[in-house]
């Protein structure tokens, strides 16, 4: 077969197939690359998930030798080379991309661009992973022509690390660009979640892991339940099948005396009007709730924006893992005001409180001063890119 000039992605997992949508067709728009895309990942499991974003893409997996990575440049040659966040250097994120791809896309004379870098400090698993680590850390980042990262701590940490400080630019995160973007029928989703909530005011909190978070939020709810009878609480537990989340929501609720249901058990209206707390350990609904709620709460580490979509008040604790790559969208919401941090129960009763006398931000206003990472990864493409002879 003729060889088809390409642009070549390598993606960890879905979620950064769909991270990286909006960039790629802003290159696209601009003219910058070709059609035809590769995508190049660990797990062909995933090929069909990855298409429903990117249709015509071709998806292949790569073992890592330097003979199969010149088999893809020789039937695709690379206009550029894509890595959608991670990893960052080698070993350091749930997945394996090979050094010999970046020294082959390099002699190809095409760029490589890491988009959203984001820094796991994963420990590397296994002696052979912490050998590469050692060695060769520095060529794999001086093989990388632009790190568009999300934060100066980052950009910091990979210039220690070897990478050459005018390739490291700071842009933000893409995923707010992602998230504004995004086609949300806001109306449709307040309509669902009242007749989830049959049309009661609620407190939600969602993505519930740690014992602490469920533990503050309940104590939060009973501190305002005094002045709001009426009040209803919904749990959303992260992992509605673990039977230890599970047991650990309802063996707290039972202690505190509190009258609950769980959403799978179909509540009628009848029974909703009467209890104290709605158990949500179904999936699929809770964007639904958070849109009709007062006020939500989201537990550590986890999807902030969900809460923010529909302009609903939103808090959550401060003690997040610094190394989850959601930290950054924690830090950067923070600073906007676009969401509170509360770590004692007094903190989020107060919270709720000022929420029932205002609105949120909408979506938009929440986000804006936080995107543009799309346009300024664009720009530093542009500058990367070699140019042709038309």
């Amino acid at each position: 077969r003729e060889p088809i000039s390409s642009t070549w992605l390598f993606v960890a997992s879905y979620g950064e197939v769909v991270l990286i949508q909006g960039y790629i067709a802003a290159l696209k728009r601009a003219g910058l690359i070709p059609e035809a895309l590769l995508i190049i990942c660990n797990q062909l499991e995933l090929a069909a998930s990855y298409r429903r974003v990117f249709p015509s893409a071709i998806v292949v997996a790569s073992d890592g030798r330097r003979v199969h990575a010149l088999a893809l440049a020789k039937q695709f040659p690379p206009r550029v080379f894509i890595i959608s966040e991670v990893p960052c250097i080698p070993g350091d994120a749930p997945c394996r991309l090979s050094p010999s791809l970046l020294r082959v896309v390099r002699r190809q004379g095409a760029p490589t661009v890491l988009i959203n870098g984001w820094l796991y400090h994963q420990k590397p698993a296994s002696r052979i992973d912490l050998l590469a680590v050692a060695l060769l850390t520095r060529d794999y980042l001086r093989n990388i022509s632009v790190l568009a990262v999300q934060n100066p701590t980052q950009r910091a940490e990979l210039i220690a690390l070897g990478a050459h400080e005018d390739r490291v630019t700071v842009i933000g995160n893409v995923k707010f660009d992602a998230a504004v973007q995004a086609s949300i029928d806001t109306g449709a989703l307040i309509e669902k979640g009242r007749a989830i909530l049959a049309g009661r005011s609620a407190f939600t909190a969602g993505c519930l892991r740690e014992h602490e978070d469920v533990e503050l939020v309940i104590e939060a709810w009973k501190k305002r339940r005094e002045h709001d009878p009426n009040l209803l609480l919904v749990l959303a537990p992260r992992y509605p099948n673990s039977a230890t989340i599970m047991t650990h929501i309802t063996n707290v609720l039972k202690q505190n005396a509190v009258e609950y249901a769980l959403r799978s058990d179909q509540v009628d209206i009848a029974r909703m009007q009467s209890i104290d707390c709605l158990v949500l350990d179904t999936v699929g609904e809770l964007a639904s709730v958070y849109a009709a709620s007062t006020a939500n709460f989201v537990g550590r580490d986890h999807n902030l924006l969900e809460a923010l979509q529909c302009g609903v008040p939103t808090a959550t604790t401060s003690n997040w893992n610094p190394n989850y790559p959601g930290f950054g969208i924690l830090e950067a919401l923070t600073t906007s005001a676009a969401i509170e941090q509360c770590d004692t129960s007094d903190s989020l009763c107060a919270f709720f409180e000022r929420s029932r006398k205002r609105s949120g931000l909408t979506f938009a206003q929440a986000l804006g001063a936080l995107t543009g990472a799309v346009e300024r990864a664009v720009v530093l493409t542009r500058r990367a890119m070699p140019l042709r002879n038309e």
